[in-house]
């Protein structure tokens, strides 16, 4: 569905299109002499302005993980929210927001002002599940590049004239971000493989181990898969990454301490396995089932 606004007239549809964008005009720069139009469909919203002398504050109009956005403004004034504080940008950058990340990176381009949520399901390739995507090859980090080259292409040709336009710019949107997921995800799929994944993993216990902020988490992270695929490649095991790390300190502690060890020696080797205390490796070792510090949950 397309709808446009004339800023030019005051059109009282104007507030309302931007409140459902994420932005708040500030009403002392009126009368406005802008105009704009939005489009909106499945997994998507697209806003388009020109000669736009506001201020504004911005928040994600993507709230789930699965999704990110990018807003540009060229002309006049802006601020986004960061926690509380409104911080001020400067116009001409494309700020690109990652929900699952919680972060910004900002893109100098040369366009009119532009906001774009879409949904992941619409470009990762044929079989891949959005939480298969590791975070390191989510966007911004990987797309702004060819966000911003889409974008001033796109708009230098002025394909976006027509709901036509609008259509083949998301599509080659689309098409661009799929393939650089797909690129990425090539350098995988050898680590996805369920038993060199396990292999990996534990050798990377191995060597982690002794980090008592080392969690299950930073494992998934260090071999850019994620925690479902992680868990699965354990599964197939018949144990689990956390039990696998408790079980890597508790071997060492065990190989460190001696047969009635002192309150001291058990704090030393607790401090050398990972273990955040030495009443955790204790109730370890009481119960012949690795125990979990707090420090290592992931």
């Amino acid at each position: 569905m397309r709808s446009h606004f004339d800023l030019d007239t005051h059109d009282p549809g104007a507030p309302s299109v931007f409140a459902e964008l994420g932005w708040v005009l500030d009403e002392a720069y009126a009368p406005f002499r802008a105009g704009g139009d939005v489009l909106t469909g499945s997994g998507f919203v697209l806003a388009r302005m020109w000669h736009t002398p506001l201020r504004a504050h911005t928040e994600a109009s993507c709230m789930t993980d699965e999704c990110f956005s990018a807003m540009l403004v060229v002309e006049g004034n802006g601020q986004r929210s960061i926690g509380q504080a409104q911080v001020p940008f400067e116009p001409g950058v494309l700020m690109i927001h990652d929900a699952r990340l919680e972060t910004e990176v900002d893109v100098p381009v040369s366009v009119a002002a532009i906001h774009l949520s879409r949904a992941w399901n619409a470009i990762l390739p044929s079989g891949v599940r959005a939480e298969d995507v590791p975070l390191s090859f989510r966007p911004p980090a990987r797309f702004q590049a060819v966000l911003a080259a889409i974008v001033n292409t796109a708009f230098q040709e002025r394909i976006g004239e027509s709901d036509l336009g609008y259509t083949a710019w998301l599509a080659s949107i689309d098409a661009a971000m799929s393939a650089l997921l797909n690129s990425a995800l090539d350098d995988l799929r050898v680590v996805r493989s369920p038993a060199t994944l396990y292999e990996r993993a534990v050798a990377l216990i191995e060597q982690q181990y002794s980090d008592p902020e080392f969690t299950v988490a930073d494992l998934a992270e260090s071999l850019s898969v994620s925690k479902p695929w992680l868990h699965q490649a354990f599964a197939n095991e018949g144990t689990t990454p956390k039990r696998v790390l408790q079980r890597v300190r508790v071997d060492h502690a065990l190989r460190l301490l001696p047969p009635l060890p002192t309150p001291t020696e058990i704090a030393d080797a607790a401090a050398a396995s990972g273990f955040a205390t030495a009443r955790a490796l204790r109730r370890s070792l009481r119960a012949g089932e690795p125990d979990t510090p707090a420090t290592t949950a992931g």
